[in-house]
């Protein structure tokens, strides 16, 4: 239905977009807002914290309307590290910061109450 990329400057390209095609696949507009909202966030996030772009992906599968974001993060979305970028060796997890790590961070948990 959309197989779109994206960067800062084309989001506001990618909210039109993904508006279209929950209208066309038949949502309400309150919900086909909705969408794009969430949708959004996910790409603005990937801009911010994924490599600066990003990949959206939507399609209709089983009477349901999928949303997919994805971004480079530190490899590219060829698994490369982008030019220009040296290897440090294997990073150390130590698992996720405790909720709320960040200000600024824009949807919250369905249990989690906003800060």
């Amino acid at each position: 239905m959309l197989e779109q990329e994206f960067n800062a400057g084309a989001l506001h390209v990618l909210r039109k977009a993904v508006l279209a095609c929950a209208m066309a696949a038949g949502m309400p507009e309150g919900r086909a807002t909705d969408v794009m909202i969430v949708t959004h966030e996910l790409a603005a996030n990937a801009v911010r914290y994924g490599g600066g772009r990003g990949r959206l992906s939507v399609w209709i599968a089983a009477g349901a309307m999928h949303c997919q974001v994805t971004d480079p993060g530190i490899a590219g979305f060829d698994g490369k590290p982008p030019a220009g970028t040296a290897s440090r060796g294997p990073a150390v997890t130590r698992g996720p910061p405790p909720w709320p790590y960040r200000p600024g961070h824009g949807l919250w948990p369905p249990t989690t109450s906003p800060p």
